[in-house]
């Protein structure tokens, strides 16, 4: 075993200023992290840091890549690897430090107002056991790739489509290219609500029965009207909301704080106009309109701030499910649904809210 001198040493440079000086008391790690370690007062701030990298290491290696915790104390992970070795306790008790601070800092990012996302999906997707081809579009596009090599060859001649039934195959190609572009799209994370009806809109033209399944009233829309509400909003079009579609987003409603004194100001404005020009008649009907303006602005103007962040599809909450269930293999079929569920799987899927500095200052 080495002492802390020599493992400094070894990890740690002095740090320089611009000028190529040495600046006392600070040393930089080979991560890029800089430490302070006063004179006099030993290695204990220095080596932590060290102890901290390798700790990580072996968070990061079973955490992202599934394997069983107790994998930090198997002999052959510990004869081929560079990392000192560690127990489970140890690894347990450091993933669960570093979930608090990854949970401290995700709320700190939270919005004051923020939405929840509930799958409610019930079906499965229906297996295609006629052909082995994952969709229509690839084998047709497959097809039209290798005919210029094939359509010649007599040996294929009576398994190919005949020279009349192409055009057709064309133009159902071209149809499904639309469409194959348009789902490619919808799996964007930054796709929005509106959106997702300007391509439905685009596809309902091509094909009539697109309308049954894609139409702002189709069967599958659970609610038509919040949907029609949530488009409309996003597109700026807030002030043409049915009275059904306002009810149907109501509680998404945020009224912003009406202007101190809109009302007083305009009839003074208006008052002060009439006195000075001395009119009447239209300009009467003018000043009743100015008031009914300022009544507008002294109730305050309703937003609909998280209507922005309703996503079209739950692509995100089907993502998780998926993670979930690749990451809960045989090697973890005995952990508590605590140990899996706020430390691997949480920590997995924020992977961009920890590193060896979380790791140093948590454990």
């Amino acid at each position: 075993m080495y002492s802390d001198k020599p493992i400094s040493e070894f990890f740690y440079k002095p740090c320089r200023d611009e000028h190529d000086e040495l600046v006392v008391g600070f040393y930089r790690c080979r991560c890029g992290v800089v430490r302070q370690q006063a004179p006099r007062t030993g290695y204990t701030n220095l080596v932590q840091h060290v102890r901290s990298i390798n700790l990580f290491g072996w968070m990061e290696r079973i955490v992202k890549n599934n394997l069983p915790l107790n994998f930090c104390e198997s002999e052959e992970a510990r004869r081929y690897m560079k990392l000192d070795p560690i127990c489970v306790e140890t690894l347990c008790r450091s993933l669960r430090k570093v979930t608090r601070a990854v949970e401290v800092k995700l709320a700190a990012e939270m919005p004051d107002q923020f939405g929840v996302i509930i799958d409610g999906w019930t079906l499965r997707p229906v297996i295609r056991q006629e052909t082995r081809w994952s969709s229509t579009f690839m084998m047709l596009d497959r097809y039209f790739k290798l005919l210029e090599f094939v359509k010649d060859d007599a040996d294929l001649e009576d398994a190919l489509p005949t020279r009349t039934e192409n055009p057709d195959l064309k133009a159902l190609h071209a149809e499904l290219t639309n469409v194959e572009s348009v789902t490619k799209a919808l799996q964007s994370t930054k796709v929005s609500m509106a959106d997702t009806r300007l391509l439905f809109d685009g596809l309902i033209p091509l094909r009539a029965s697109f309308a049954k399944y894609l139409g702002e009233r189709a069967e599958i829309v659970y609610a038509a009207d919040f949907e029609a509400a949530c488009v409309k909003i996003q597109e700026g079009r807030a002030h043409q909301l049915s009275r059904a579609q306002k009810a149907a987003v109501s509680q998404l409603a945020v009224r912003e704080a009406p202007a101190i004194g809109a009302t007083s100001d305009g009839a003074q404005a208006a008052a002060k106009r009439r006195k000075t020009t001395g009119s009447s008649g239209d300009e009467e009907e003018s000043f009743v309109g100015r008031l009914k303006s300022a009544r507008k602005a002294m109730r305050g103007k309703t937003l609909y701030p998280l209507v922005a962040a309703i996503p079209p599809t739950s692509n995100i909450v089907e993502r998780l499910f998926s993670v979930a269930r690749l990451a809960l293999g045989l090697e973890h079929h005995n952990l508590l649904p605590i140990t899996f569920e706020a430390a691997i799987l949480f920590l997995r899927l924020s992977d961009g809210y920890w590193d060896v500095c979380t790791v140093d200052a948590s454990c």
